[in-house]
């Protein structure tokens, strides 16, 4: 992709100043070349090869329904030093739902994380929960985009996680979401997978508008080889940059983008900068188009995720998109 189309419709300025490394944090990211991949518990371990066989499935899916967490290993080329660690809930079913957690306090949860499991417990297809692989850079990042580090592109590992699984389980139609951070990533893959629908809940949009904390942690574990700042944001426009992403070549893929009214922040910073990088002017009531529909609605005070209820009522009705 030519850097000229990536920056078709970006967000973000890329200016240094909004882009700075904490040298503390930097010192004391994980050694992710001498990483240890045990993962305690009812893990399957899954070679890349695993997932992308048209010989056999990764699991056994012939017996109905199953719940089986899983870990995908570097192999050298999908993923040279992340692993992508994931929990599928498989259902007899045409229909897979995929789900991005938000923010993380790493003092109370441990890696992998698979958000809304209980929330999402009553749907009736099967679901792929997946944990953001750039968080085993630091102990201490919380967001990061599921972007992945300088070496491996999350976004990329994550489309090809789900093209595959909804392949092995035959799924006919694919709902990507998240909250937040997570509806962020929910945006990135599923511009990457035809016909898919991306259902985000008052989603950032651009990484560089959101507070600096988060970008600063993010830049300095998982990027901080990079000598060259604004080259590298440039050349990775479309990972931290939603709107460079869609404006990099068509939208295949349908967004149905749910705002809480109750975060004014996400709808200034995010919300509406997305919406006119799509070519989109809610002061003129343009909300949609053939792909994209935007619903502002008042569903909690603040930055929040959905109550489970409104959640599963907005899932039951993208999958009909």
């Amino acid at each position: 992709m030519e850097l000229k189309n990536a920056l078709s419709g970006q967000i973000s300025t890329f200016d240094e100043k909004f882009w700075v490394k904490d040298n503390k944090f930097e010192n004391t990211r994980n050694d992710l070349a001498g990483a240890d991949t045990i993962l305690h518990g009812d893990c399957t371990y899954l070679e890349w090869q695993d997932v992308l066989s048209t010989e056999k499935s990764p699991f056994d899916i012939t017996g109905g329904e199953f719940e089986q967490q899983f870990r995908i290993v570097p192999d050298g080329s999908h993923a040279k030093r992340l692993h992508l660690d994931g929990l599928l809930v498989r259902r007899d079913s045409k229909k897979l739902l995929v789900v991005f957690h938000g923010a993380l306090d790493r003092e109370k949860y441990t890696l992998p994380r698979f958000e809304f499991k209980n929330s999402v417990k009553r749907f009736d297809g099967s679901v792929l929960f997946i944990s953001d692989p750039s968080l085993q850079t630091h102990n201490e990042l919380g967001l990061a985009w599921y972007v992945g580090d300088e070496v491996d592109n999350g976004h990329e590992m994550i489309t090809t996680l789900v093209r595959e699984f909804a392949r092995h389980l035959a799924a006919e139609k694919i709902v990507l979401t998240g909250s937040s951070g997570g509806g962020y990533a929910a945006l990135a893959t599923s511009f990457c997978i035809e016909r898919s629908v991306a259902l985000p809940f008052s989603p950032q949009t651009s990484v560089e508008g959101y507070y600096q904390g988060h970008r600063t942690r993010l830049l300095s574990s998982a990027f901080s080889t990079w000598s060259d700042v604004k080259q590298g944001l440039l050349s990775n426009a479309t990972r931290f940059d939603l709107g460079a992403l869609y404006g990099s070549s068509e939208v295949r893929n349908k967004i149905w983008f749910i705002q809480n009214t109750g975060d004014k922040f996400h709808i200034l910073n995010h919300c509406i900068p997305f919406a006119k990088s799509l070519g989109l002017d809610f002061s003129r009531g343009n909300y949609c188009n053939d792909q994209i529909k935007f619903d502002l609605t008042l569903y909690r005070d603040g930055h929040k995720p959905p109550l489970p209820e409104i959640m599963n009522d907005y899932i039951s009705r993208a999958f009909d998109l």
